[in-house]
């Protein structure tokens, strides 16, 4: 009873860390131009980092992503805003 906790505790540590080895980020040949705009709202300074969309020459709409399709424009990170 004993050996088989401790190879179902293995099994799922070992699940876990496969879960986390996915989770790295993957580097892409196309990747969007980093961008960020700054401003004054009521005396306080609001920044928005964003990623810009690229088509790097590509055409988009109706071969790298069919009609009908959304494209994820901008799409290395998640848009980032400071107060």
């Amino acid at each position: 009873m004993r050996q088989s906790r401790f190879a179902l505790n293995l099994m799922l540590l070992a699940a876990l860390a496969a879960g986390a080895l996915a989770q790295e980020p993957e580097t892409h040949r196309y990747t969007s131009p980093e961008a960020s705009s700054s401003g004054m709202i009521g005396g306080k300074k609001i920044t928005v980092e964003y990623y810009t969309p690229s088509m790097h020459g590509r055409k988009i709409f109706g071969e790298l992503v069919p009609f009908g399709k959304v494209w994820a424009t901008g799409a290395n990170t998640a848009t980032k805003i400071t107060t």
